[in-house]
């Protein structure tokens, strides 16, 4: 009798180990699975000059979208992830590494070109004092105001939707408008 209770007891042990182990394993794959490769999703957007569309560098491969007239491929290849954009008989491509940091882009149908976008948002406020409470409702990571502008710059985190942010600030009490803004060289009002 005792040697069976020896044996029920060790037999509970390596059930009990081997769910966590199996509770382990299913927690890790999705942190994993949150980290990378998430869905082709074009999104509408615009800076103060023009329209566009925009997307993550990271999403599965192969993998299509199709919106206004664009149609957009992600394909892996030679350790790129390729995303080749299909307008008017004309394809134009843009390879990101694999390795590289997860940032979000966008196409520019007006000039036929990818672009890769700031980490900042243009922000239209009807008072520059709410520019602390935008940057905290949106997790961004600081802001500068320019109040004889009647405008604002929010950073974002590295791995943020610029898309999302914008439409969070924008239905916030004193946000007016939110534009996504091209990298390039910085233009600082003076």
């Amino acid at each position: 009798m005792r040697l069976a209770m020896i044996n029920v007891h060790k037999a509970r042990q390596r059930c009990l180990v081997a769910l966590t182990a199996m509770l382990l394993l299913l927690a890790a794959s999705r942190v994993a699975a949150q980290g990378h490769d998430v869905p082709l999703r074009v999104m509408r957007s615009a800076t103060l000059e023009r329209p566009l569309l925009v997307m993550s560098t990271e999403t599965y491969a192969p993998s299509d979208s199709y919106m206004d007239d664009v149609r957009i491929r992600v394909a892996i290849e030679d350790g790129f992830r390729v995303y080749r954009e299909f307008h008017s008989g004309i394809t134009r491509t843009l390879h990101v590494p694999l390795d590289a940091a997860s940032r979000y882009v966008a196409f520019d149908p007006e000039h036929g070109r990818f672009e890769l976008l700031s980490r900042g948002l243009r922000v239209e406020l009807e008072d520059c004092g709410l520019l602390d409470g935008i940057v905290t409702a949106v997790d961004g990571t600081g802001g500068k105001s320019y109040p004889m502008l009647g405008f604002a710059i929010v950073h974002l985190l590295p791995q943020a939707n610029p898309v999302d942010a914008g439409s969070a600030m924008e239905s916030l009490p004193g946000g007016v408008d939110a534009r996504l803004m091209i990298q390039g060289p910085h233009r600082v009002p003076r």
